[in-house]
């Protein structure tokens, strides 16, 4: 079994993982803002180089793309309405935090109805490689959560459903980390093309087969590679 443990963060182009190869090119203007609540706190965990964004350039905005792994199955037994869900960690630490709704990443459509909301009410971080995270739910359909189910961060809508909050069109070239001592995140950038190197994707959280198709289709240009390198 390998154990994790968190590195030091790092502004310098592909964290402090390196989690691309190449060199840096293909950043947005810079300068954006991001809400600071939406980030780990730095005692837990920060959001690694080569997490998804969505980077709106007419506001001047990042939101973070948040997926997390399920580690084993998951039981559910009909009627409950809180359990217990082992979510993967790596080197970044613990991204995830209390009050985060979750649900199951859709195969085919980013814009489809997630049903089956979770929202995080605890967080049990003394694992290395996992979190053991408790949800709550009201009137969940299906029985069991696989291991190696994708569970993305979702946002309600004024109907009270529920949909994927963030779809990405940047990734984010460095390392972000919250600084406890600060009311305001500025100055983020984003990357939307690396013609000359790959994302080394064992170094990250995971991406979605589906965020990557559609971050395509936002013209982002990036090459995947699961290389040990």
């Amino acid at each position: 079994m390998q154990e994790y443990q968190m590195t030091k963060w790092s502004r310098k182009f592909g964290g402090g993982r390196t989690v691309f190869t190449g060199e840096n090119s293909s950043l947005t203007s810079g300068q954006y803002d991001t809400d600071i609540d939406t980030l780990p706190d730095i005692k837990d965990g920060f959001v690694p180089a080569g997490t998804p964004i969505k980077a709106d350039d007419a506001e001047r905005t990042i939101e973070i793309f948040y997926a997390f792994e399920t580690n084993a199955v998951t039981a559910y037994t009909s009627g409950d309405t809180s359990f217990s869900v082992q979510v993967k960690k790596g080197w970044e630490g613990s991204r995830a935090r209390v009050g985060m709704v979750l649900g199951e990443c859709p195969a085919s459509d980013l814009t489809a109805e997630v049903t089956d909301p979770l929202t995080i009410t605890a967080i049990d971080r003394t694992n290395t490689n996992y979190d053991s995270i408790t949800v709550s739910c009201s009137a969940r359909t299906s029985t069991q959560i696989a291991e190696g189910t994708v569970l993305v961060e979702l946002k309600k809508d004024s109907n009270d459903d529920y949909y994927v909050k963030v779809l990405p069109n940047a990734l984010l070239p460095y390392d972000v980390v919250k600084d406890p001592n600060v009311l305001n995140m500025y100055g983020l950038d984003g990357l939307f093309c690396h013609p000359n190197g790959v994302l080394l994707t064992r170094r990250i959280p995971v991406i979605p087969s589906i965020i990557r198709t559609y971050m395509r289709a936002q013209d982002v240009y990036v090459r995947y590679s699961e290389s040990k390198e």
